[in-house]
């Protein structure tokens, strides 16, 4: 368990784009099933909630792992000119 809890942190620019990688896929499932309901329900309101959704979904996903892949950058910016 400690293993996982270090890797999990030491690596904390990796695992932010995991869970961005995750978010999007979980995110886009979720918006097209909320939206072929609300198609049942509402009709055309359905499209807009799918189409709304997938690039609201996306638009977050992509600050994410932005964020994710800025740390690591940092990290190694950090190693790369740590005093030896």
């Amino acid at each position: 368990m400690m293993d996982f809890l270090n890797n999990f942190f030491n690596n904390i620019g990796k695992t932010i784009k995991g869970i961005a990688r995750f978010s999007l896929v979980a995110g886009t499932i979720y918006v097209i099933v909320t939206g072929l309901i609300s198609i049942l329900e509402f009709g055309a309101f359905g499209i807009t909630t799918i189409i709304t959704g997938i690039v609201s979904v996306a638009f977050a996903s992509i600050v994410l792992y932005g964020f994710g892949h800025l740390i690591e950058k940092v990290e190694e910016i950090a190693d790369n000119t740590r005093y030896r």
